[in-house]
């Protein structure tokens, strides 16, 4: 009976020490599970605003991101226009410069000749002498303005004809 008294008085120090602090325990855990609850909640709640601002900003980042390709493609289509006008450029150039060529070449061929004097310069041609030859007769037959002479000082068209 001993052993019993020994069972028992361990039996009440476990129900008097151990089951109260147990209850305790369970109530802290009670508690602790609702915060854990509302903790929850708050998370939740922040999870779904970061959700909501996050979507906004991709469909912004989506429409920045489609104005970015139009700008893009404005300048490219701008940049091709540039190119094209260049490339009209460059093949006027080199017109030019074969033009340029062609007549260098001819001038060097063509006998040089003294140029003829201009109305302007005969001082006794009277005032509309002048003024009539701007409008002249040119060595081709041609009708020229301004200085009759300046056809005679490139040569004549049957000249270069007959030298071309």
């Amino acid at each position: 009976m001993a052993a019993m008294g020994v069972y028992d008085q361990i039996k009440t120090a476990f129900q008097d020490i151990i089951v109260p602090e147990l209850h305790t325990l369970r109530g802290d855990i009670r508690l602790l599970d609702q915060k854990l609850v509302g903790l929850d909640q708050k998370i939740d709640g922040v999870d779904a605003r970061l959700t909501v601002k996050i979507d906004s900003l991709r469909s912004e980042m989506g429409s920045l991101r489609s104005e970015l390709i139009a700008e893009i493609r404005r300048v490219d289509t701008r940049i091709d226009g540039v190119d094209t006008r260049i490339d009209g450029l460059d093949r006027d150039l080199r017109t030019a410069i074969d033009i340029r060529e062609r007549l260098a070449a001819l001038e060097a061929r063509r006998p040089s000749c003294p140029p003829r004097p201009s109305p302007f310069d005969d001082p006794t041609a009277g005032p509309y002498a002048a003024a009539l030859g701007w409008l002249s007769m040119g060595d081709a037959g041609w009708l020229t303005m301004g200085d009759p002479g300046w056809l005679s000082r490139r040569g004549s068209v049957a000249q270069h004809e007959a030298t071309g």
